[in-house]
């Protein structure tokens, strides 16, 4: 793969219409969805004012949950409710 974005650039290869692993709009709606409310109820308010910062609905996720376990926990609701 780094060898074709070395020969042709980053360019849309048109490869991921065909392909069956994209996800479809309702699957991203989902995924959002989830990551919202999943960070509704774990998330932490950033504390005070950061300077340069404009946004103050923004959260941060504890340090003790990482990517792979929010996945992990996602994936195993997905297939419990039946969305594969």
């Amino acid at each position: 793969m780094t060898r074709m974005a070395r020969l042709h650039g980053q360019s849309p290869t048109g490869e991921a219409e065909s392909t069956t692993k994209a996800l479809t709009p309702e699957d991203t709606e989902r995924a959002v969805q989830f990551l919202q409310n999943f960070a509704e109820d774990r998330g932490l308010v950033l504390p005070g004012r950061v300077p340069g910062f404009r946004r103050t609905d923004v959260k941060i996720l504890p340090s003790l949950q990482s990517k792979a376990l929010i996945w992990e926990h996602y994936r195993k609701l997905s297939a419990a409710r039946g969305n594969n």
